[in-house]
């Protein structure tokens, strides 16, 4: 039998085709208090091996492809009080615990606090933060990573992700934006709180040039999350994006792209 107590924190891990759970946590003392971990390995190339139960440790092998799926399945099964959203590549900094607890001190109304991450290799912030804490908005949610996001199970653990966005998805992004524009529609409160909890190598998925596929997805994300606005929304985005998209799309190639997905948006 597994265990069934309720962990403060827990991790709902990301991965695919894995024997053993991945060492998020291997930037932490041996000493140090740890979270529970809930990993959902997608088996695309493997047999999936059996479940693991250990302390402190659940890992669930499916035979199914997607990260918003893969989201979904871990928020239905999570124990946790805290709920961080965590990638199979993150390690956690030496501090996160402390960090996250901050966090949520910061904004006690929040079923959601956002928080940082650092470049693995440099150290460095990954973007540009603002350096004081806020609540979010409409607006603020469009610019979040899902492994910058924390939650109070007892609050926003029955959101769920939009299965059409996503790696491995007809819409390869925006699944996170568009979970947190829900949470905020539903009436849910989230907070911004300036201290990173981890780190990831190099360039995330979100940062590399954007392709044909990606305007079409950001056009269907704008159409889902303001889907009074999206027009306006795409047109700004073809302006103040044009740097993420440059080396592969012209403006109008882009415009063209976006007003597609989002038209062709079921």
């Amino acid at each position: 039998m597994g265990d069934d107590s309720e962990p403060e924190v827990e991790l709902l891990v990301a991965c695919m085709n894995r024997s053993e759970p991945p060492p998020v946590l291997a930037r932490l003392p041996p000493s140090a208090e740890r979270p529970a971990l809930l990993v959902i390995n997608q088996c695309t190339t493997i047999e999936p091996p059996p479940e693991l139960v250990a302390p402190g440790v659940r890992m669930i092998s499916v035979r199914e492809r997607g990260l918003s799926r893969s989201r979904n399945r871990a928020l239905e099964l999570a124990r946790g009080k805290l709920l961080v959203f965590c990638d199979e590549d993150v390690l956690y900094l030496p501090a996160a615990l402390a960090t996250l607890r901050r966090g949520f001190a910061a904004h006690p109304g929040a079923a959601i606090v956002t928080f940082q991450f650092q470049t693995r290799e440099t150290g460095a912030l990954f973007k540009h933060y603002a350096p004081s804490p806020f609540a979010h908005g409409p607006l603020s949610v469009a610019a979040v990573s899902t492994i910058e996001i924390a939650l109070r199970r007892e609050r926003a653990g029955h959101l769920r992700f939009d299965e059409r966005f996503g790696l491995g998805a007809a819409l390869p992004s925006g699944e996170e934006n568009i979970w947190l524009a829900d949470a905020l529609r539903a009436g849910l409160s989230a907070g911004y709180f300036p201290e990173p909890l981890c780190d990831h190598p190099g360039l995330s998925t979100g940062h590399r040039a954007w392709s044909h596929a990606d305007a079409r997805a950001k056009g269907a994300l704008l159409r889902r999350m303001y889907p009074r606005l999206w027009p306006a929304m795409v047109g700004g985005f073809c302006i103040l994006k044009y740097p993420l998209y440059r080396a592969r799309l012209s403006p109008p190639g882009f415009l063209a792209a976006a007003l597609e997905g989002a038209r062709n948006l079921r």
